[in-house]
This record gives C-alpha cells, structure tokens and sequence, in this order.
C-alpha cells in the first residue's frame, strides 16, 4: 500500500507519496509552459498554483512521433500522454521535513 502526504513549496502545496521509504512527488513543474511567447525561449519561472497539487503521476512526455507498436519514442517515458507543458521533475527524497537531505530528480524524457 502506498502512503500519501502533503508538503509545502514556494509555488505552493503538493501532495506526494510515499514508496519503498522515500517520499515521492511526481510531474513537480519547474518552469512555465514553453507554449506561445515562451517557445524556444529561456525557461520562465513557474507562477504556482492554487490549492493542493496531485504529484503522484509522472508529467507529461514532450511531443514527439509516435505510435504503438512502432519505434520506441527517445527515453523511458516518451509515451503518451503528449503536452507542450512538460517541463516537470520526479523527485525522491527520505524525507519532508527541514533536515538538510539528499534529493534525487528525474528528467522524464
């Protein structure tokens, strides 16, 4: 069974898991949606959100070709879904509270 929990960001609250020990938070954004005025520019800061954000699924994949059945789109999780607003990571980390810890993020590609 899965245990899920909540924490507190800058950009504001966000309820993860937690797995094998670690305290898991998925599809976390780290930058505006490059979508518009913001394509192929530099990242722009995240403005937040409001209320509690799900962060127990992986963001979405950055479009690209695919199909099923077909040749695996680049990286482990360039599968559907596809969204211009991709720019999210996959955190894992042993705990939530203010200790200084380890982090560890994953790009989903």
């Amino acid at each position: 069974m899965t245990a899920l929990l909540i924490t507190s960001t800058t950009l504001g609250d966000l309820r993860g898991s937690v797995e094998d020990d670690l305290c898991v938070f998925r599809g976390v954004p780290y930058a505006a949606a490059p979508v518009g005025a913001k394509r192929r520019r530099s990242a722009q800061p995240h403005p937040g959100w409001d209320g509690l954000r799900e962060a127990t699924a992986y963001g979405p994949s950055a479009p690209q070709p695919w199909r099923p059945g077909g040749m695996p789109p680049i990286g482990s999780r360039g599968e559907p879904p596809f969204d211009e607003d991709c720019l999210t990571l996959n955190i894992w980390t042993p705990g939530i509270d203010n200790q200084r810890r380890p982090v560890l993020d994953e790009f989903p590609i």
